[in-house]
Parts: structure tokens; sequence; C-alpha cells
């Protein structure tokens, strides 16, 4: 394991995933290892996240009463932008999984998203135990959480996918989409923008209702989109991407939706915008930018309360905002 370093840092695990030799067993029930140096099923977990890019930590000190310095050990911390994996593994040849795992996992989760608010976390339960659809029950609670279970199968058609894709950069996305995730791109899309011209750009996350509740059209993400371009014709916003996954809820199948906006306007209709706002004798405290900014994510929220299946008041908060940003040239 890595020397211990302030909680305040975030260092890159360095230690060679190559110490432990993976050897296929006949079995149908778990994977295995021969355990050179122990902790495989943290190591080759740790190598698949970093080959998605991802920046790891392992046996991640996590201090939960400053006063006495209590803590517990996650197995691996890992980041990219702002999406963090809370990962604990547990190398098992049988199938169950006991709540009380499946519990600690949770509340440990739920405390971490507390202390850092501004990231979006996700817990990941790793086994080497297959046939997890035994489990099924353990794996909706999870889901529930905003956590997943990554059993012995999920582990190997991650590593077959390693060796399948073109690029690193293409297994990224496959895995960020597995965890419901978009990536953020460093920089909004400005090859199609006209000089003077402003581009803005926000990401929102938010839920569908229960599929049993969807009455109309087929429950897929395809008539939820399709309704909100439909909400969306006629104001200048459009959907430059969208993510999903369907997941198991206490009242039935749902769908978590994250869906990227954007609007292009000149600089003459970003001041006729700001003037239409003001007064006879007032004008907005706010520029023209920010004004704008302040507008369109107000309207995109609107197209996403207008839109059939969308869940208003869901638990974990609808229409939370993972991204913001205004471009122009």
């Amino acid at each position: 394991m890595n020397s211990e370093s302030p909680d305040d840092e975030f260092p890159t695990y360095t230690g060679n995933a190559d110490n432990t030799v993976e050897v296929r067993t006949d079995s149908d029930t778990h994977i295995g290892v021969e355990k050179k140096s122990g902790g495989w099923l943290e190591s080759e977990t740790e190598r698949i996240l970093r080959f998605a890019g991802m920046k790891t930590q392992r046996e991640r000190k996590i201090v939960f009463e400053e006063s006495t310095n209590e803590h517990y050990r996650v197995d691996i911390l890992a980041q990219y932008d702002n999406l963090t994996l809370f990962v604990e593994c547990k190398d098992y040849s049988e199938l169950k999984v006991t709540e009380k795992i499946l519990f600690t996992l949770i509340g440990q989760v739920h405390d971490y998203r507390i202390d850092h608010p501004d990231e979006t976390v996700v817990g990941v339960l790793v086994t080497s135990a297959k046939n997890v659809g035994q489990n099924m029950g353990i794996q909706n609670k999870l889901q529930r959480e905003g956590c997943q279970l990554w059993d012995g199968t999920t582990i190997q058609k991650l590593q077959e996918k390693m060796i399948d894709v073109d690029s690193k950069s293409e297994f990224a996305s496959y895995l960020f989409e597995k965890l419901g995730y978009v990536l953020q791109s460093d920089d909004v899309d400005n090859d199609t923008l006209m000089p003077g011209q402003h581009r803005f750009h926000c990401r929102m996350h938010f839920f569908s209702i229960p599929a049993v509740k969807y009455i109309g059209n087929k429950f897929s993400h395809k008539s939820i989109i399709n309704d909100l371009k439909r909400v969306l014709d006629g104001t200048g916003i459009s959907i430059s991407s969208f993510s999903y996954k369907n997941f198991n809820s206490s009242e039935g199948e749902r769908i978590n939706l994250y869906v990227d906006f954007q609007k292009t306007l000149t600089e003459e209709k970003l001041k006729e915008y700001w003037k239409s706002k003001s007064g006879l004798f007032r004008k907005p405290k706010e520029s023209p930018m920010e004004l704008m900014e302040i507008g369109f994510e107000s309207a995109c929220i609107g197209a996403i309360t207008k839109t059939y299946g969308v869940e208003y008041s869901h638990p974990t908060g609808a229409y939370q905002i993972r991204s913001i940003a205004t471009r122009s040239q």
C-alpha cells in the first residue's frame, strides 16, 4: 500500500498492478487469482479505473470524528473531474453479500457526500462472486442509493472491453456511461461560432417517474428526450448530448438522465435581451452575460418541468446543475 498523505491531498497510487497474476478458474461462481502480494481484487479494479483516466488512491483514510480522529478506510477512492467513486472490494467465492456490508457502504457514502457537496459520489461494491442475479435485492438497494454492485462477471466484461476498444477515451466513455455520468469536456465546442457569438451550456440531472405511472408512449429515455425536445422547440435551446441509465426503485423501474443544453446568441441579441429585462428607471444589476446565464438556466429547468414523465420531487433532488459555462469568440 502507499504511504499516508494529508487528507486534503489526492495523490495517485503508484503501486504496480502487475504484482498479482490473474489465473482464470473453471468455476462459474467467481473469478480468482494467484495472490502473490494480496489485494488482487483491489489492484485489478484500480487498474480498470486508471485505464479510464481516473486518479486513484488505495486505502484512503476518511476521518468522520475530528475530535477523536476516528476514521475508516476505503479500499479505493477514484476521481475524475467532479465524479468520485467510493469503492469497496470483497473477494468472495460465495454469492451472498451480507446486509451489514451493504448498509456500511451506503452509510459511509452518504456521510462522504455530505462532506463533499460539490462532487458526484457513486458507491461501488466490487465482489469476485458471479451470478449476482441471485442477489437482485442487494443490487436494487444499492441502485436506489446511487451505488452499484460490480460482480465477477462485470469485472470480466470490463477487462474484455479494455482489449476491444481502440483508445482509452473510448473505454472511459463506456465506463462513465455505465456509471450514469456524462463526460465533462474542458470546453464547449466553439468551432461553429462566428465572431461576436456566445454559446451558453449547462448540464442537468433528473429522474423519470416510475414505469408503472408512465401512460401513453413506450417507457424509454427516447420518449422523454423527444418530449423534452418538443417543449424546447422555438426557445433557441437545443440538446447537445445526453446520457441515461435505467434502474430499479421501490416503486419500480425508473430512468436516471443527464442532459446537456446549449444556446447560441449574437452580441446584439444578448444586449436586446438585457434591455428587455430593464424597467423604465432601473437596469439589471447583472451584466448581459450574467443575466442570460440566469435566464438560460431557468428556461432549461422550466422545460424539464413541462416534460411528461419527469419526477419533480425525487428524494435525491432533480435539476441538479452539473456545469454551466459561456464561451465566445
